[in-house]
């Protein structure tokens, strides 16, 4: 896999024919030796003259081959605009985030969480209304929305994240540097990185933990579980603050 990459940009269907060619690629993603690219919501406020910064000529290309596929997905005569798309995408963004940022809340506080990705009749359609900035019914009276401040870092906060606290019905704080990190959170917290990490028993008695991308063997006499499940976890714990770095 690793040979059929090249200096200049490819389609990953000409790279990888296979899910398992697929993996491998994601594979050497993690491990930072290649680099996955796909159009962002950054590049679709890029488009519509919402954020600058990066390379528009490449954004609006982004949304055109998408755009395109997306037309022969559906076998349609005709495509839509860049603008068309990238506007779609803003308000799918704004939604998603708002659906999240409220599941998380609530799974907090009051340690509420949706059933099946529902939240019965009424709430489904309470929080569809509120994330899409629209009211409930015209005879009934309704408020819903984070009760406490919104924080949001990344790149193109600025151009989604006020109209996301506006129908939350809270305050925004985008920090200075904000754009130098790539998460969103409802009030302060810590930061952090997950790692895959498995452990698989040998017959010969040791067991061999994968930390994604690499691969640690934790000899453990006598099939020790413990032993091994501590191995992992100082393992990816140590890779992860490798990461922070």
């Amino acid at each position: 896999m690793f040979s059929a990459l090249k200096h200049e940009p490819q389609r990953i269907s000409v790279v990888a024919h296979s899910s398992a060619a697929l993996a491998a690629l994601r594979r050497l993603a993690d491990a930072g030796l290649a680099t996955i690219a796909a159009f962002t919501p950054s590049d679709a406020m890029h488009v519509l003259g919402r954020q600058q910064g990066w390379n528009r000529e490449a954004a609006e290309l982004g949304a055109r081959i998408l755009a395109t596929e997306e037309r022969n997905a559906r076998a349609a005569r005709t495509a839509v605009t860049p603008e068309q798309l990238c506007e779609r995408t803003y308000e799918y963004v704004l939604r998603e985030t708002g659906r999240i940022l409220l599941a998380t809340a609530l799974a907090i506080d009051p340690g509420i969480e949706a059933r099946s990705g529902h939240w019965g009749l009424l709430g489904d359609r309470l929080i569809e209304a509120v994330v899409a900035g629209e009211n409930l019914s015209g005879l009934v009276r309704s408020t819903f929305g984070l009760a406490q401040p919104l924080i949001a870092i990344g790149a193109p906060v600025g151009a989604y994240y006020p109209e996301v606290a506006r129908r939350l019905g809270t305050s925004l704080s985008i920090p200075e540097h904000a754009r130098c990190a790539t998460r969103s959170a409802p009030w302060p917290g810590s930061l952090r990185r997950a790692l895959p990490c498995s452990s698989t028993s040998r017959p010969s008695g040791c067991f061999v933990c994968t930390i994604r991308p690499a691969f640690l063997i934790s000899r453990s006499g006598g099939g020790d579980r413990t032993c091994a499940a501590g191995f992992a976890r100082t393992g990816a714990g140590c890779r992860a603050a490798g990461r922070r770095r």
